[in-house]
């Protein structure tokens, strides 16, 4: 259903975007993924809308490779402390979503708060239940919620992703969505800068046995401690 409402070649973007590609791959042929040490990237494919009887470009794209922290961290990252009420990454129970309950689909909230173990998350998660009408009685629908829940952090990532873009846009003039990961624009950025004029670009046989030479990685402080330097 969600495919079918694309009528134009698409961009669609999801934070850990490869368990939401698992459920959409089915849909699509010519598929031509970007794996880096396991890792999903972005893919391309085509999805043929049955409906308008066209084949629709998709790209796929994992915002966590280009913004690299968890969504709950994206309200004190991009906006106000007055936004921040607005924008926030909201409280779900996960472990509550069982075979059984899912099939019930009501659960009293007493017993759904035996899954949360903070006290505030428990204040917010029964917040959330009667702000947005879902409270019966004292029971109230986990579906309806979590159908809440994932629309809100749609929300939250859509709103950081064109913040994190314009900003990116105003200091380097690139764009995010044409680039893959964060490395890939500080690459581009610093070619912009002549960083690497007169420096010369290796490729097959040559650059695999220079890279024989490379070792690094990231380098542990004492304790294990993160100390920034400049």
């Amino acid at each position: 259903q969600f495919l079918n409402i694309l009528t134009e070649n698409s961009l669609l973007i999801a934070h850990n975007a490869d368990y939401d590609f698992r459920f959409l791959i089915k849909y699509f042929y010519y598929i031509d993924e970007i794996v880096r040490d396991t890792s999903f990237m972005s893919a391309k494919a085509l999805f043929y809308n049955f409906d308008l009887k066209k084949n629709i470009n998709i790209k796929i794209k994992c915002s966590l490779r280009m913004i690299n922290m968890p969504l709950s961290k994206f309200p004190k990252c991009f906006f106000t402390k007055e936004e921040q009420k607005k924008y926030k990454k909201e409280i779900i129970p996960y472990d509550l979503y069982n075979s059984t309950n899912i099939k019930n689909k009501y659960v009293d909230i007493d017993y759904a708060l035996k899954y949360i173990q903070n006290e505030s998350d428990k204040n917010e998660f029964v917040n959330n239940i009667n702000s947005w009408g879902l409270n019966i009685n004292g029971r109230f629908n986990i579906i309806e919620y979590s159908k809440i829940y994932c629309e809100m952090d749609c929300v939250l990532l859509m709103k950081g992703y064109n913040i994190f873009r314009q900003w990116m846009l105003e200091i380097t003039e690139l764009d995010i969505n044409e680039i893959i990961s964060l490395a890939s624009l500080a690459d581009k950025f610093l070619i912009n800068k002549g960083c690497y004029d007169d420096i010369y670009q290796l490729a097959g046989v040559p650059q695999v046995f220079i890279m024989k030479c490379v070792v690094g990685g990231r380098t542990m402080c004492r304790g294990n401690e993160t100390i920034t330097c400049g």
